[in-house]
């Protein structure tokens, strides 16, 4: 590894601390949260939020898409240096952002107030409370909306430091607000919530934009580049193609359980889905580290520093999801029962095959930054999109048929799987990129980690179940059985070599 390697790998290895200082606070935070809402709230006006505030954030995978167009043409002009014009597109992501807000607002109103009064199925006497929720939930998406290209910015210049501090400091104003109304709110408990969540989101992103307005060296200008403008808004609208395939996916999902089940089996979903969040913030925050260095490496033409980030992001966020998603597959049921006064039926099986889905996604986010930074996203949206729009009907058909909840993820790993190959394949045939050493490097060892470690975890698992403190017992074996695993199998003899020489310079400071 070269001294320019050394030097881009340190400052991932910085921003990773910054974002797991991150993770670390804002899980526990959330999983009390999620136990405490729940019991404030009940089983039913649980799953009637989740489910609203869900259709009320639909839209919410334009701010997702935007998010990723604006950072990575920022990023982009970042890796051109001296001549790159950040300032350009920042404006013209901004001008952007406040036309599709107007836009999305006006049609969240009308279409979603319609959908809850006449689709979903919401008890009677809780359908006032719930078309209340929407509007919160939509003017948090709002805030949210509007706020994309400031976020964008921060990640783009790696100030992953200012981005951990503002979702800790998010997560504890609605974590305050929530014991505050325990004891204030009994009656409208679920109308407080929402709006409490909504001001929380509101005074971290005014905090946002003061910060980048008067610490990052950039300025807004009202009259951007037209050129820029369409090709952001080309860009952006194919992302949004595939953002709206994984809405399709997931919302979409949650809207046909609400259907055939009703709202108790939402809120299993929806419990499954903070575990889900929760492990995800594993691998994703190791991920924001690097996407940028992705991005700005392809516009430097340093493809081989592309190919070698992509491939260790891919395998060491694999790793790092295991050291969290092992541990539930095992132990799900005992987790939930500690964690919740009341676990609603199905959220077992939905926990474990949502860490399963996961796993595999994880797989595919380095080959997803790399077609973002190539700008060439047409082809790829419309075929990975397209095959996960296929998730709906399927489940559809599964669930018509009589078939049980949870066969709606399965069908979702198996799509998951057919969409990490054809992404390689499309990686491929776009950049030459390399599917043999992805598969030796990532694929091979990955599932060589997974195999001997299960095998070895499941024989442990025997040997402690009927001891005290079972949990603590299991999760400390995970990680020593993990690591060791990981250290032998996983990686190469360069990875052990240079990680030894790291940890050596470690201990020498202390």
């Amino acid at each position: 590894m070269n001294s320019s390697n050394r030097g881009k790998f340190k400052v991932i290895a910085k921003n990773s601390i910054y974002l797991y200082v991150r993770l670390l606070l804002t899980v526990i935070v959330t999983l009390y949260l999620t136990k405490v809402v729940l019991d404030i709230l009940g089983v039913e006006d649980f799953g009637v939020y989740n489910l609203v505030a869900g259709l009320a954030t639909m839209l919410g995978f334009l701010s997702v898409s935007m998010t990723n167009s604006t950072q990575r043409f920022i990023s982009y002009e970042l890796g051109k240096g001296s001549n790159g014009d950040v300032s350009t597109v920042f404006s013209t992501s901004i001008n952007i952002h406040i036309i599709f807000s107007v836009i999305i607002v006006v049609i969240m109103e009308f279409l979603g107030l319609w959908f809850i009064d006449y689709k979903l199925v919401i008890p009677l006497e809780r359908l006032h409370l719930a078309e209340v929720v929407f509007h919160c939930c939509a003017a948090t998406f709002l805030i949210t909306m509007v706020t994309v290209p400031f976020n964008s910015i921060l990640m783009a210049y790696e100030k992953m430091g200012v981005v951990a501090l503002l979702s800790i400091i998010e997560i504890f104003i609605k974590l305050i607000s929530v014991l505050t109304i325990i004891d204030v709110v009994h009656s409208e408990a679920l109308i407080s919530y929402a709006v409490l969540m909504f001001v929380a989101v509101f005074i971290v992103k005014i905090i946002l934009i003061i910060y980048c307005l008067y610490n990052v060296k950039i300025k807004y200008r009202f009259r951007g580049s037209f050129s820029l403008f369409t090709e952001v808004l080309k860009f952006s609208g194919w992302n949004i193609f595939g953002s709206i395939a994984y809405l399709v996916m997931t919302q979409g999902v949650s809207v046909l359980l609400n259907v055939f089940f009703g709202p108790t089996v939402n809120a299993a979903r929806a419990i499954a889905l903070q575990v889900q969040s929760a492990i995800l913030q594993i691998a994703s925050s190791f991920q924001l580290a690097f996407n940028p260095q992705i991005v700005k490496s392809y516009s430097s033409n340093e493809n081989s520093q592309v190919m070698q980030i992509a491939l260790y992001g891919a395998k060491y966020s694999f790793f790092l999801m295991l050291f969290a998603g092992l541990p539930i597959l095992f132990e799900a049921e005992s987790i939930l029962q500690l964690w919740l006064n009341e676990v609603p039926d199905y959220t077992v099986i939905f926990v474990k095959l949502m860490v399963i889905n996961v796993l595999v996604n994880v797989l595919s986010e380095t080959l997803i930054t790399i077609v973002q930074a190539t700008g060439r996203i047409k082809f790829y949206q419309i075929i990975v999109g397209s095959l996960l729009i296929c998730n709906l009907p399927l489940s559809y058909i599964f669930l018509e048929y009589g078939a049980s909840p949870e066969s709606t993820l399965y069908v979702s790993i198996l799509i998951s799987v057919i969409a990490l190959i054809v992404r390689l394949v499309i990686l491929s045939k776009m950049i030459n990129f390399d599917v043999r050493k992805f598969l030796s490097i990532v694929i091979l060892r990955s599932a060589l980690v997974v195999f001997i470690a299960s095998f070895l975890l499941l024989y442990l698992h025997k040997v402690v179940e009927l001891m005290e403190y079972k949990l603590l017992l299991l999760f400390t074996l995970n990680f020593f059985v993990l690591t060791a695993t990981i250290f032998f199998i996983g990686i190469s003899s360069k990875e052990r070599t240079y990680l030894l020489s790291v940890l050596k310079k470690l201990r020498s400071y202390v």
